[in-house]
Formats: C-alpha cells, sequence, structure tokens
C-alpha cells in the first residue's frame, strides 16, 4: 500500500510538472507577443510624432516668413 502511494504521488509530481512547464511556455509566448506589440505602437506614436513634429515647424516658419501653409495665396 505504501509503495502504491509513493507511485502516485511521483505521478502526480510530475503533472504538476509538466502544468508547470506549460504555463511557462504560455507566458513566455504571450511576453514575446506583448513585447512586439508595443514595439509595433512605439513605432507607430514615433511615426506620427515626426510628421506632426515636421508639420508644426513648416507651419512656423511659414508663419514667420508670412507665406502660407497652402501653397499660395490663401485669401
Amino acid at each position: 500500500m505504501i509503495h502504491r502511494k509513493s507511485t502516485l504521488d511521483a505521478l502526480d509530481c510530475q503533472v504538476e510538472l509538466i502544468e508547470f512547464k506549460n504555463t511557462k511556455i504560455k507566458e513566455k509566448h504571450m511576453t514575446h507577443f506583448l513585447t512586439i506589440k508595443r514595439i509595433i505602437i512605439l513605432g507607430i506614436v514615433i511615426i506620427a510624432g515626426l510628421i506632426l513634429g515636421r508639420l508644426a515647424v513648416r507651419m512656423f516658419i511659414n508663419l514667420m516668413v508670412g507665406g502660407s501653409l497652402f501653397g499660395g495665396n490663401f485669401l
């Protein structure tokens, strides 16, 4: 009886180890996915910032030299 109980305990330990490994693998893949998602979002924000920043500088310079942002006489 004692031998059978220790065998069942060993099997329980193996099942727990497999479940633990599966959980760790899922966490690793999810972390990798979230990291890629963050990098993509950061890239989009940087590109939008560059475009809007360039537009703001262009508007300021056009204002300073008396030009129009629209390529000619606006009025």
